[in-house]
């Protein structure tokens, strides 16, 4: 049984370890669509300009959070195992 609970444990950690991954591209994402109508120089057409720039807010702020929530979930400082052998008795 406790060899199956490891498992889950590195299969959840991997899953989280992904999720973080993606966050991190799409605030790279994010981040680019934002500097995009600079960059490009097409600040002068408004539409495409404020699309690309509350896009790219939108893509920031959610890859924020989402990685906020991901790394609390799992804090990647190598100690989660330490952590759950202390809640045993004994």
């Amino acid at each position: 049984m406790a060899r199956h609970a490891g498992v889950r444990r590195w299969r959840k950690e991997v899953v989280i370890m992904r999720q973080i991954n993606w966050f991190i591209v799409h605030l790279i994402f994010g981040l680019w669509l934002f500097v995009s109508p600079y960059v490009l120089n097409f600040t002068d057409l408004p539409g495409a300009y404020w699309n690309a720039v509350l896009l790219g807010l939108g893509f920031v702020f959610s890859a924020t959070v989402g990685l906020y929530y991901a790394r609390e979930e799992f804090p990647g400082d190598g100690l989660s195992h330490q952590r759950d052998r202390s809640r045993l008795p004994g």
